[in-house]
């Protein structure tokens, strides 16, 4: 018994190196592929029951994805560089546009003035109507003989103004009242 016992612990002792030492290495095998130290796959392939279980390596499919990962580097450049493009023309585009901004501010500055400009001859004008519209009244309620004395003395184109603001019969006694000559130059200037 003693025998049988002593083989029993070198069995023993036997199972408890070689099942982690197996272990061990199917671990280490695992790893060495995983990290691409080895490739197990063609030792494995040999063995006639394992063979039929662990795949083929096959280069191929390595130099596929290797290629495929190439094209999809490439693409990814292409896309890079088309969105630095896009990036570039809406810059200038932006610039266009704020240039354009800056032309309507100058340009609506610009028509603000006029406006200015164009009001302030517009009070002038309707002061100046109104200062002549004034002036034709003085004349109406003077006698013809004295308006036209004042009259002969002011330029022409007043004169006509505020002529033209009379009647027809007080334009009329006035006029007779002036020198023929002044009378026929007025008429005829108020006639074109």
């Amino acid at each position: 018994m003693d025998q049988n016992n002593t083989g029993s612990q070198k069995q023993a002792l036997a199972l408890m190196i070689i099942i982690p030492l197996i272990f061990a290495l199917i671990v280490g095998g695992i790893l060495a592929q995983l990290f691409g130290i080895i490739d197990i796959t063609n030792f494995l392939g040999g063995i006639p029951v394992v063979g039929e279980v662990v795949p083929d390596s096959d280069e191929e499919e390595v130099y596929s994805r290797e290629d495929e990962l190439d094209r999809w580097a490439e693409t990814l450049d292409d896309r890079e560089r088309d969105l630095e493009e896009d990036r570039r023309e809406l810059e200038e585009r932006q610039e266009e546009l704020d240039e354009l901004k800056e032309s309507l501010k100058e340009r609506e500055q610009i028509l603000e003035e006029r406006e200015e400009e164009l009001l302030d001859k517009e009070d002038t004008v309707v002061d100046r109507e109104e200062r002549l519209e004034s002036l034709a009244n003085v004349y109406s309620e003077m006698r013809p003989q004295e308006a036209a004395e004042i009259l002969e003395d002011l330029e022409d184109e007043l004169v006509i103004e505020i002529l033209n603001r009379l009647s027809s019969d007080q334009k009329a006694r006035i006029l007779s009242e002036m020198d023929s000559e002044t009378a026929r130059n007025l008429t005829r200037m108020m006639g074109t």
